[in-house]
């Protein structure tokens, strides 16, 4: 995690890789739910919004403008998945349900509609 808020310190825009699959599937991006982004590079790219539009989901606005200012990007690749479900370009089943980004995020995609218990045996994991 330090790693990333270095990065992003220097303006490089780091974050977990997704895909919006329902929207643009061919396209990578930085996902909104863990992404390093800095303040100051952000006013610098005039601010760009995170809000969803109908060509781009949650947080794809950032990457979308750091690639046409040809500005740094780092995705973070999934290491692990308990039940892939979403594809990235060129990798069907790339991300999906209780899915680990390097050594340092797990993200439980649908933790409000899913079962909590894969949840509590991912924090037991971590913390033994």
């Amino acid at each position: 995690m330090l790693e990333g808020i270095g990065k992003a310190a220097s303006g490089t825009l780091v974050g977990a890789e997704g895909a919006a699959n329902h929207i643009t599937p061919l396209r990578s991006y930085a996902g909104a739910w863990y992404v390093f982004i800095n303040r100051k590079a952000w006013n610098a790219q005039a601010r760009p919004s995170a809000r969803p539009t109908p060509h781009s989901d949650v947080a794809q606005m950032w990457m979308d403008v750091w690639r046409f200012h040809k500005q740094p990007v780092e995705l973070i690749a999934p290491t692990a998945c308990a039940k892939p479900k979403w594809d990235l370009p060129g990798r069907p089943g790339g991300y999906g349900i209780a899915t680990t980004y390097g050594d340092h995020c797990f993200h439980l995609f649908e933790s409000r509609s899913g079962d909590p218990k894969v949840f509590l045996e991912r924090c037991g994991e971590v913390i033994r």
